[in-house]
């Protein structure tokens, strides 16, 4: 064997003992390792959804000019968990009348607008009724109110 040779399979015989140290090292550390958790920040989410109050108002809530839906509003919430943030309005409507259903995918439509300034942020919107039950939702900026 020459010397090229046993260079060759010395640093060979290395890069395996490297390699069998530091796998084994790294999987541990993977499975120890805890992921992240998610900081959900309240003051961001309080002040965006009165961003989005504000911007009901201004564009549908004008006196004299009022969306017929915007009444129902109770109140505008961002929701998050682990990985995603929604709009959430509170209203005063039931799911059982076809009325109500129609009024919930106006509102729907009409905070869509403001989700297509900024959809990195948000990933979707649930209209909430008497009871705290969803009547209205859109979970894609792709897909209809529903």
């Amino acid at each position: 064997m020459d010397i090229r040779e046993k260079e060759k399979r010395k640093k060979l015989n290395q890069y395996i003992k490297y390699n069998l140290i530091i796998w084994p090292l790294l999987a541990i550390l993977f499975i120890f390792t805890k992921p992240e958790a998610t900081v959900i920040d309240y003051q961001k989410n309080d002040a965006q959804a009165q961003e989005i109050m504000q911007y009901l108002s201004n564009n549908f809530g004008a006196k004299g000019y009022t969306a017929s839906w915007f009444i129902e509003i109770d109140g505008i919430n961002i929701y998050q968990n682990d990985k995603n943030r929604y709009i959430e309005v509170m209203t005063t409507l039931e799911k059982n009348t076809p009325e109500d259903i129609t009024t919930a995918n106006s509102l729907c439509g009409a905070i869509s607008n403001y989700w297509y300034n900024h959809p990195s942020e948000l990933h979707g919107i649930r209209i909430r009724g008497i009871g705290n039950k969803i009547i209205g939702h859109r979970y894609s900026i792709s897909s209809p109110c529903a």
